[in-house]
């Protein structure tokens, strides 16, 4: 399959074996709109098993996210952006901005055909008005949104590029900036829509990891009480079943880690009569279950995070109570670790995710959220 991604300007299109790519969703024409990369191809160079393409329908390219968590943050800020229900209450979403543009624009149509009429104020303040517009779309991408800050500084005053007053000129620039709005107000329900669609497919992969994870932390435990070999190779081949189910980061690396540390070379050992050592490994294994679950617990939280901080505007009490479940859950993780969860762990993860996460809510307390999502980056990377 050959893949438009955004770093096409640098390596072309690339073409993927149709074998390392798993569609998790189509459009209705049957084109693929989110892809799970399931290769190890190296000749991907900025590729690796686990990762998410998702279709941009305004850029017409795959962006590609590190994992599955962050595909659905991305998500949740595209919702936020477009979705409908921030658009209430006072809302800064983009929809509410184009009624802005469109009423703003409206009115100073209007204007123009009184222009004669206006005093020096009235004038100053129309042109004030028109090049508001372009300021609010300055950075803007979009054709539609560019043509509209284009425009709209050209339409801040009667004159035209030859020095003579020509109201028809200007009264025109402002039909037009108020019609790319209304234009812009169809595509972006579009969006809502694929939006929708694309949040809802990734959320349904989420819940059958989650699903699978329940299912081998219970193995897990069952694991415990086993003491014949025949037993606990069931088990274990039980686990594997599951295991090569999922595809999705950070879950393979979890699982990898378990068969490859613990539960195998647990096989080995009470084969070879080192019964101690075998149950050493498979409590072992347990935990790293149980110490995994926090990774999960923290992924929701940064989901709820990232949804509420992409509102426009913010609203503080959503924040407020998010940052004390964010306290409350770094006090149970270091509890967890004060009792010694991941003492046995290889690399014990917890006192380090317990220091990101107090470094991300002092950051919260300045209100530098670019420096939280790093901490809390950072604190995600250690599981």
């Amino acid at each position: 399959m050959l893949v438009a991604t955004k770093y096409a300007k640098h390596f072309g299109p690339q073409e993927i074996a149709d074998e390392d790519l798993r569609i998790i969703l189509n459009s209705e024409g049957g084109f693929p709109i989110i892809i799970r990369y399931v290769g190890d191809n190296k000749k991907v160079r900025f590729l690796k098993k686990g990762y998410y393409l998702i279709w941009n329908w305004e850029r017409s390219f795959y962006f590609i996210y590190r994992s599955l968590d962050n595909a659905m943050r991305y998500g949740t800020h595209a919702k936020a952006k477009y979705g409908r229900g921030d658009q209430r209450d006072g809302g800064q979403g983009e929809l509410a901005e184009l009624s802005t543009i469109v009423q703003r624009h409206g009115m100073l149509w209007d204007l123009v055909a009184d222009w004669k009429n206006l005093s020096p104020a009235k004038r100053e303040a129309f042109t004030q008005a028109s090049l508001a517009t372009a300021e609010a779309l300055k950075k803007a991408r979009n054709h539609l949104r560019v043509g509209m800050a284009e425009r709209s500084t050209m339409a801040s005053t009667i004159i035209d590029s030859r020095g003579q007053t020509n109201p028809s000129r200007t009264e025109a620039l402002h039909a037009t900036v108020r019609d790319h709005a209304k234009r812009r107000v169809i595509d972006i329900r579009s969006i809502t829509v694929h939006t929708d669609r694309r949040q809802s497919a990734l959320f349904d992969e989420n819940e059958r990891n989650l699903d699978i994870l329940r299912q081998a932390t219970a193995i897990s435990k069952e694991l415990i009480g086993y003491r014949e070999i025949k037993e606990i190779n069931g088990a274990i081949e039980r686990m594997k079943a599951l295991f090569v189910q999922v595809d999705d980061i950070p879950y393979i690396h979890l699982f990898r880690r378990c068969l490859r540390n613990d539960l195998e070379p647990a096989l080995l050992s009470l084969r070879g009569g080192r019964s101690a050592d075998a149950y050493k490994r498979i409590q072992r294994t347990y935990e790293s279950f149980q110490v995994f679950w926090f990774s999960r617990e923290l992924s929701e939280l940064r989901l709820r995070l990232a949804f509420a901080l992409s509102r426009r505007p913010r609203r503080s009490p959503e924040l407020s109570a998010l940052k004390t479940e964010f306290e409350a859950f770094v006090n149970e993780v270091e509890t967890a670790q004060v009792k010694g969860l991941d003492k046995d762990l290889r690399n014990s993860p917890l006192s380090r995710v317990v220091q990101h996460i107090f470094v991300a809510l002092l950051e919260w307390e300045l209100g530098d959220f670019s420096a939280v999502a790093d901490e809390l980056d950072e604190a995600e990377e250690t599981f």
